[in-house]
């Protein structure tokens, strides 16, 4: 057929032009709506997977800083032949003039977790506003202690990424999530120079010692650092009598919502002082299972009492062994009879986890790590 293409151009014969549909000019609300609902499901679905990721990765970074203090046990029980103490230093008064044995064992470990700096303004004569320390440090309690640098430095490792930035102001002592094993001795427990588990006052337990297997024996787990709350994680309830003699007591002032029962009498003092070495400080026991109440049998902070590893792990706790492994500790982990007093010798009467506690319990042969 022959075409006019003039007809064509002026849009006449069957290549007429068609007219072009109107743009639209947005989106009605409907779908504005439905497509808010899309973008606000794919957040909720993949929030928590995001959150699961930082927590997984969380967990790695504190595991890791488990493994670089374990190697720094393994090599100063090279050097002295035992792992440090939880509580000892310098004889004399609670002064200016010594730490009246109330040094934790972290100073003790600088020199193998690359603080050799800091060992050695430890070791040596400090002064500071025209007061001079003595090497090892004052007292580590106020007053004496505000101005002795030392025990102001946080050392990195020291800290769980899971637990946030710390909550310390300037100036004021450092802080530390990793705490010491003192089994599941109850008694006195501030003061034992053989408690049940590796580290006591001026305790100096080996390896050889170790006789339920290092494999077999915690050496530490971690606790959250103290909070301005009633919150079982950093917090610490004071006074509570008898839970000694019957830790199920401490258990049952546990709340709702991971919090202590109204009108307990707490303090957020866990972790607070990397320097001291008392059981709420830097101490845990293998009494009531991870993320259970803490409890201290008198008023003194300095005192004996039940410090329940605490993190916020999902669950549960890391744990460092006396071989240098670190696992995973459940919250859900067998407790045994937590109505019963301590024993000083045999079995743990707090199943598995009073078990993983003790030195020599001779639990591997008698079926206590049953979980």
């Amino acid at each position: 057929m022959d075409l006019d293409f003039g007809k064509v151009a002026n849009g006449m014969g069957p290549y007429r032009r068609r007219p072009l549909p109107a743009l639209r000019q947005g989106f009605t609300l409907v779908e504005l709506l439905v497509v808010m609902a899309i973008i606000s499901l794919l957040i909720a679905l993949l929030l928590p997977a995001v959150q699961s990721a930082r927590e997984a990765a969380r967990r790695t970074s504190c595991v890791n800083n488990f493994k670089q203090i374990g190697l720094a046990l393994h090599q100063y029980h090279g050097t002295h032949q035992c792992f440090p103490f939880l509580r000892g230093g310098t004889a004399g008064a609670c002064d200016l003039t010594s730490n009246c044995e109330y040094l934790s064992g972290w100073p003790m470990l600088l020199p193998f977790i690359e603080q050799s700096p800091l060992y050695e303004r430890f070791t040596s004569a400090q002064t500071s506003g025209g007061v001079t320390y003595p090497p090892w440090g004052p007292a580590p309690l106020e007053p004496f202690d505000d101005g002795y640098a030392p025990f102001n430095v946080e050392v990195n490792l020291l800290q769980c990424p899971s637990n946030g930035q710390s909550n310390r102001q300037p100036g004021q002592p450092g802080q530390t999530n990793y705490h010491f094993c003192i089994g599941d001795s109850l008694v006195d427990n501030d003061a034992l120079r053989r408690p049940r588990g590796i580290f006591g006052f001026f305790s100096c337990t080996s390896m050889a010692s170790i006789t339920d297997g290092t494999s077999n024996t915690i050496a530490l787990s971690e606790a959250v650092k103290g909070s301005q709350s009633m919150t079982i994680r950093g917090n610490a309830a004071f006074s509570v009598m008898g839970a000694d003699v019957n830790p199920s007591l401490c258990l049952a002032l546990r709340g709702e919502g991971g919090s202590y029962r109204s009108g307990v009498q707490t303090r957020p003092w866990v972790g607070i002082y990397w320097h001291a070495g008392v059981p709420l400080m830097n101490g845990f026991t293998t009494v009531l299972p991870p993320n259970s109440p803490s409890c201290l049998f008198g008023a003194d902070w300095r005192g004996a009492g039940i410090v329940s590893p605490t993190s916020f792990h999902p669950g549960g706790v890391n744990s460092l062994y006396a071989d240098g492994s670190v696992q995973f500790t459940s919250e859900t982990i067998n407790s045994g009879q937590l109505g019963s007093p301590e024993v000083s010798g045999g079995v743990s009467p707090y199943g598995a986890w009073g078990a993983l506690g003790s030195i020599s319990g001779g639990e591997t042969a008698g079926g206590g790590l049953t979980p």
